[in-house]
């Protein structure tokens, strides 16, 4: 390994994510390297430094790939990787507009007032059980007594799993249920 950084201590503990501080011989002895040039945010221009030697860069830096990592590097490092070239730009497509007229608006649609004899009937002419229904359709049997008692409306949601499985309508129009018979 030819760098290591500030807070290693060992090989072990070198990340990709610290700064350059230190520096390997390659005996394995730590030697003190270039440490950054100024901070992040200080107000200072920050001067780039290659990842290899940790040298500054002057020129524009090299892009090569070393065992996996593409690393920005001086002139003299750079034959130590294959170049890598940045990928060309992805063009930017414009996205389209949406067209109002594809909007889809469901129809309203209401509970029948009288869904709780509809729901028991229903339920007594397949010969189920509230248990047995509840769990047919993935609810407790409390939520289809207080159903049949009309202790509690079904939503849309519970009205379609009820109407799917006793085979019933339970959803009316809107128009229906306000225009008189």
């Amino acid at each position: 390994m030819l760098k290591a950084y500030h807070h290693a201590r060992t090989r072990s503990e070198i990340t990709p994510r610290t700064k350059v501080c230190w520096a390997w011989r390659p005996r394995g002895e730590l030697i003190r390297g270039p440490k950054p040039q100024s901070r992040a945010g200080d107000g200072k221009s920050m001067v780039l430094t290659c990842e290899v030697c940790g040298r500054p860069i002057k020129a524009a830096p090299s892009r090569i790939k070393i065992d996996g990592a593409v690393l920005q590097v001086c002139q003299s490092c750079a034959g130590r990787g294959a170049p890598q070239v940045p990928p060309p730009p992805r063009p930017i497509s414009p996205r389209p507009a949406p067209r109002p007229s594809a909007i889809y608006t469901e129809p309203e649609f209401e509970v029948d007032p009288d869904y709780n004899s509809i729901v028991k009937t229903a339920r007594e002419r397949m010969g189920l059980t509230q248990e047995a229904l509840g769990k047919a359709i993935n609810e407790k049997p409390s939520v289809i007594s207080h159903v049949e008692s009309k202790k509690l409306k079904p939503d849309p949601i519970l009205a379609r799993k009820l109407m799917h499985h006793l085979r019933i309508n339970l959803l009316i129009s809107s128009g229906e249920l306000e225009s008189p018979s």
